[in-house]
């Protein structure tokens, strides 16, 4: 492939080396390769990325390595494939950037990140706005678990008083 490129650039040399590899080798480097280009969307690459772990037992370690990236940016980018078709659509399409995907794969509910998504396009959001956006909605989440939890204890707290009151602890209150 770069030969060809090469030959159709006009260079009469190129910088190359030559190695011998079996098919699958030749299948792992290719895709290697193909992952370097600038010219893919992130669903793409993320899609190469769990090739490369699942088809030749890749840790994200390795990768990273082999690509020239942080592990770190290889679990971020495999993340966006657990969005849902909708929301990875929109950002094969370049409607959403991966950081937009990125902020979205916190919310655990798939009908709510697509409106989420659907949402920071017609308005223009940027990632930090879903990412507030998403801190907001955790922090309410975790604030009704803990309300939720007092209360049920003030219930089981009530629930003992009634029973004593009776004087049958089998009493069904």
């Amino acid at each position: 492939r770069r030969l060809m490129a090469a030959k159709l650039a006009g260079l009469a040399k190129i910088p190359a080396r030559i190695i011998t590899c079996d098919e699958c080798e030749t299948a792992e480097l290719g895709l290697i390769e193909n992952l370097q280009r600038e010219d893919l969307n992130p669903i793409e690459e993320a899609q190469g990325y769990k090739t490369l772990s699942k088809n030749f037992n890749l840790s994200q370690k390795e990768i990273a390595e082999l690509v020239g990236k942080s592990r770190a940016a290889i679990a971020n980018t495999e993340r966006l494939l657990h969005l849902p078709d909708g929301v990875i659509e929109l950002i094969k399409a370049g409607a959403l950037s991966s950081g937009h995907g990125r902020a979205i794969c916190s919310v655990d509910n798939p009908k709510l990140q697509l409106k989420l998504a659907e949402r920071a396009i017609e308005q223009g959001w940027s990632v930090r706005t879903i990412e507030n956006l998403v801190a907001n909605l955790s922090y309410k989440k975790k604030r009704r678990s803990k309300v939720d939890e007092e209360t049920i204890g003030q219930l089981r707290r009530l629930q003992v008083k009634v029973r004593n009151l009776l004087g049958n602890e089998n009493a069904r209150v």
